[in-house]
């Protein structure tokens, strides 16, 4: 049907039909343009704490890490050591990447007390065990976060045996 209308008549109603529609527009109104920016804002603030809490989580996680390697170290350093009967409780501290680290070490003695056995010696022979516990706090830590902590039990080796006593000094 549009050969019947000719084609310049056609194009110029298509024409006028735009004009008259872009004429009857008349935009968004202050309460529309109100509404947008509140739903934006609501949007990016949800999108800004996700992000934060991301950013926050990433550095616990990085900093809980640090912290189980150095109370994994602390305990190395413990079963290393060749003074069995010295070794006591201390706090250190340590920085890594700028976050100073708090290693508390405990020292608990354990003897056993009871019958004499062919390996005592003597009838008062004892057999001490030391448990060594590790602690590792930081100052960001967030609330509620429990330190990084480790334990181990430690039995002397035959050189803390005293040959007079028959029995660990």
């Amino acid at each position: 049907p549009w050969t019947t209308i000719g084609r310049g008549r056609l194009m110029r109603a298509i024409v006028r039909d735009r004009v008259q529609r872009l004429q009857r527009d008349e935009g968004f109104g202050l309460v529309e343009l109100l509404v947008a920016l509140v739903v934006a804002s609501i949007m990016m603030t949800g999108v800004a704490y996700g992000v934060t809490q991301a950013l926050w989580t990433g550095r616990d996680s990085r900093d809980r890490e640090v912290a189980a390697n150095l109370a994994a170290e602390a305990i190395d350093q413990a079963r290393a050591t060749t003074d069995y009967i010295a070794l006591s409780g201390s706090t250190t501290t340590q920085t890594v990447n700028g976050e100073t680290y708090t290693i508390l070490r405990t020292v608990t003695s354990y003897s056993s007390l009871g019958a004499a056995s062919p390996c005592d010696g003597t009838a008062g022979a004892f057999i001490k065990y030391k448990k060594i516990g590790i602690r590792v706090t930081w100052p960001r830590m967030k609330d509620g976060t429990r330190s990084v902590r480790a334990e181990t039990l430690l039995a002397p080796g035959a050189s803390s045996f005293d040959p007079t006593k028959g029995n660990i000094g």
